[in-house]
């Protein structure tokens, strides 16, 4: 019992040391819901933080946006590119950097999780597009996609020695990770991503993804996003990017046969997944920021 005290209180101290989100991060997911929202209300929230301004114009600027003439300002930004890129690129890059692992010796292969991460995002997004969702809501899902792991990070960070050992042990018994997690660490990454979510304030919506994914009936609400996160969840491990926990939850299918989504409604999901990761990973800048570390 000892030796779990001592792994929670150094999660809980890990969760504490975590950084702050933006809290520019929060409005702009309460105004991406609001289809009142002017362009110039976005502007002045995301220039609210100037770290993320920068980033924000750098990323526009990039190639592959292929823009004629540089980008000064976020006004201008908007003007080509639309006031949805934009605020996507604004949430995403916000919690970007929690996201990455650049530990050379991280008990997760550091690409691997960001890729399945990435992914998810995508496939969420792609999910909310096929069952109509409003494109006004679509980027909430991408974001979902891209949190509902982050509680791994914690683990990393606070408990790198054990968490091998954690995801030596899954490798055995092939089960799914949290089930793992939770015997040896007494607290699965879903549970601690749940606590550092609320930790930032985040909307209920996300934080349930994040405490949820894996077991979706304990959400206390019909959570639209968390159904199709734990769908895009799965598609990524069926197909190659699992991030080191490939089993698949029993839950997906469920949802599928609730939602009414075949298999033949989710294959051009399947195909177009890697190309669009790609498009995600040069849209955040990942490949530069990997690089780097």
């Amino acid at each position: 019992m000892s030796g779990e005290t001592g792994v929670a209180q150094k999660i809980d101290q890990a969760i504490e040391k975590m950084p702050s989100i933006s809290p520019v991060f929060n409005k702009l997911t309460e105004m991406a819901r609001n289809l009142e929202t002017d362009s110039r209300e976005m502007v002045k929230v995301i220039m609210l933080d100037p770290v993320l301004t920068a980033k924000v114009i750098k990323l526009v600027n990039s190639a592959f946006y292929g823009l004629k003439n540089p980008v000064h300002s976020l006004a201008d930004a908007i003007l080509f590119l639309g006031v949805n890129t934009v605020k996507n690129l604004a949430m995403s890059t916000a919690v970007m950097d929690k996201i990455l692992v650049n530990q050379k010796d991280a008990p997760l292969d550091p690409e691997a999780f960001w890729k399945h991460c990435l992914a998810t995002a995508v496939g969420s997004k792609m999910l909310a597009r096929i069952t109509h969702i409003e494109s006004i809501d679509q980027e909430i899902y991408f974001l979902a996609g891209l949190l509902h792991d982050l509680g791994k990070v914690l683990f990393i960070q606070a408990v790198p020695d054990l968490y091998r050992v954690v995801i030596q042990r899954n490798r055995e018994k092939q089960q799914a990770i949290y089930l793992d997690e939770r015997e040896e660490l007494g607290v699965s990454h879903a549970q601690a991503g749940g606590v550092l979510a609320r930790k930032w304030k985040m909307d209920q919506l996300l934080v349930e993804v994040m405490e949820c994914h894996h077991e979706p009936e304990a959400a206390n609400s019909d959570n639209p996003i968390l159904k199709l996160v734990v769908v895009a969840n799965n598609l990524c491990k069926q197909n190659g990017l699992s991030g080191g926990d490939p089993c698949i939850d029993p839950a997906a299918e469920v949802i599928l046969q609730s939602l009414g989504l075949e298999s033949g409604v989710l294959q051009p999901i399947i195909d177009q997944l890697p190309q669009e990761l790609e498009k995600a990973a040069q849209f955040l800048g990942i490949q530069s920021q990997k690089k780097s570390s």
